[in-house]
């Protein structure tokens, strides 16, 4: 714990799976982001999260969003070959985003890979996600959902742990008895609107590669980002737009630490993405492979 050990990226070395908004229901108290949060597995193998999926995705009653049409076997992502399938491949989803040329290279790795497996490839960006202007300098209008969902568990939880919350989450708490309706409302329609956009591109692809993160940063070198300034993330704008994906890993950084790429496959298409997946494990397993960090924790100090 504290600076001395790095904080692992979205799957150093495990696979984890974004299925299909409410593809999983999320009755859970503990929910931060209603709307954008989506419950999933990580686990060792693709196998292990089809499992997974196929004991717990499904319609609950308490969660009424999770009335998506049924998947009858999860486990169908082993059948069935990905030749002919149609990839787009972003490595900075067209905005310049500064990422480490390691994992860039990973990303050039996987869609060769694909290649190979009889894809085409086509590089191209998708839609991206901007943060509103109109947001007010230290407010976030999701801030109401957090604070709301820590005093439903703890009430009065911003008083009894303010001093013990760090930079990044403390001004979202203290924040969120102020978030305004009208902000919110706004974010959900372009929200809304962005997912459609991002279905309509995904009408001349399958799926998309693109990376997920560079090597994982120390804890101490986290820093809260600004949110009033556009973020560029490989990860979240599929939060908004509902689509499944996958953190895939797929080799080590020079320094010892694991990379991923990311597969992002059509709405509700959860198999497709655990099939792309399973593709890459089969090239290039990782289920036994540990990076020496993990093994030898004076290497974390590095």
């Amino acid at each position: 714990s504290g600076g001395s050990v790095r904080m692992p990226a979205s799957s150093n070395s495990i696979f984890a799976l974004k299925p299909t908004y409410q593809r999983i229901p999320a009755v859970q108290t503990w929910r931060a982001a209603p709307g954008r949060s989506h419950n999933g597995p990580m686990t060792r193998t693709v196998r292990d999260s089809a499992l997974l999926l196929q004991a717990i995705a499904g319609y609950d009653p308490r969660d009424a969003e999770s009335n998506l049409p049924s998947v009858d076997d999860y486990l169908a992502f082993a059948q069935g070959d990905i030749r002919g399938l149609r990839i787009a491949v972003s490595y900075d989803f067209g905005r310049g985003f500064e990422m480490d040329h390691e994992a860039l290279e990973r990303v050039r790795e996987a869609a060769l890979l694909f290649a190979k497996l009889g894809c085409e490839i086509v590089e191209a960006d998708p839609p991206t996600l901007h943060e509103p202007e109109e947001l007010e300098p230290g407010v976030w209008a999701y801030a109401g959902d957090h604070y709301a969902a820590a005093e439903a568990m703890i009430p009065g939880f911003l008083d009894l742990h303010r001093d013990e919350l760090g930079p990044h989450a403390r001004p979202i708490y203290e924040t969120g008895p102020n978030a305004k309706a009208w902000q919110a409302r706004r974010i959900i329609r372009r929200n809304r609107a962005f997912g459609a956009e991002m279905q309509s591109w995904f009408r001349n692809y399958d799926f998309l590669l693109s990376p997920v993160i560079g090597p994982a940063a120390r804890i101490d070198e986290i820093k809260p980002r600004d949110r009033s300034k556009s973020v560029v993330s490989f990860l979240s704008p599929f939060n908004h737009t509902y689509n499944p994906a996958a953190s895939v890993p797929f080799g080590f950084h020079s320094n010892g630490l694991p990379l991923a790429i990311q597969i992002v496959g059509r709405l509700r298409d959860d198999v497709g993405v655990l099939r792309m997946a399973a593709a890459i494990e089969q090239a290039n397993p990782w289920g036994q492979h540990w990076p020496a960090m993990a093994e030898d924790m004076s290497l974390a100090k590095l």
